[in-house]
C-alpha cells in the first residue's frame, strides 16, 4: 500500500462556487474560539460545504487535493490518504469535504479536526505567510510525516503530494524525510 500525504489548500471553495467574502472566517486559525456569530457562520459555512460535496463525490475535478489523489491511486493502484492542513478555518474545513469525496472513491483517508493533522505555518498566501512556511510550515510537515511513518507497524512507500504548489515535493523516500 502507497501511503499519500496530500496538503489540503481551498481550491475546493472555488470549484463548488463557495465564496469567502463576508463570512470573517477568512482570517481566523483553527484553534481560534468561535463563539456566537462566529460559530453560527462556521457553522453554517461547514454545512454548506458538505452539503455543496454531496454533488460532486464523482467528480475528479473539484479540487486540485482530489486530482492528485486521483492520479496517484491510478498510477500506484492501492493507497491511503493522509489529509494535511494549514491551521486556518479553512483548510480544515476544505479537508472535511475532500474526505467524503474520497472515500466515495473507496480511498481510506486519515483526518482529524483534533489538530493532529493541522499545522502551523503551511500557509504560503501573502510576504510574512510565505517567510513562515519556509521558517516553520516545512519543518512542521516534516516532523508530522516522520511522526506519522514512525508509528506505523507495517511497510509503505510514500508519496507526498502538494496541492499548495510552493512545496515542490514528490516521491519522497523514508531516507530523505527523516
Amino acid at each position: 500500500m502507497r501511503t499519500i500525504y496530500t496538503t489540503v489548500g481551498t481550491s475546493l471553495l472555488s470549484h463548488l462556487g463557495i465564496e469567502l467574502t463576508n463570512t470573517g472566517l477568512n482570517e481566523l486559525r483553527w484553534n481560534t474560539p468561535r463563539t456566537g456569530i462566529l460559530e453560527d457562520r462556521f457553522e453554517r459555512f461547514k454545512s454548506q460545504i458538505i452539503e455543496k460535496v454531496k454533488d460532486h463525490t464523482n467528480n475528479s475535478n473539484v479540487s486540485a487535493e482530489v486530482q492528485s489523489t486521483l492520479k496517484a491511486k491510478e498510477k500506484y493502484g492501492d493507497i491511503e490518504v493522509y489529509l494535511i492542513c494549514t491551521d486556518s478555518v479553512m483548510s480544515p474545513l476544505c479537508a472535511m469535504g475532500i474526505k467524503l469525496i474520497l472515500e466515495a472513491q473507496k480511498i481510506p483517508v486519515k483526518f482529524k479536526t483534533n489538530n493532529a493533522f493541522i499545522i502551523e505555518g503551511l500557509e504560503v498566501i501573502g510576504e510574512a505567510a510565505a517567510t513562515k512556511f519556509e521558517d516553520v510550515g516545512v519543518l512542521n510537515l516534516f516532523r508530522l510525516i516522520h511522526q506519522l511513518e514512525n508509528a506505523k507497524t507495517q511497510q509503505h512507500t510514500n508519496d507526498l503530494t502538494a496541492a499548495l504548489e510552493a512545496i515542490p515535493m514528490k516521491d519522497l523516500t523514508k531516507e530523505e524525510l527523516r
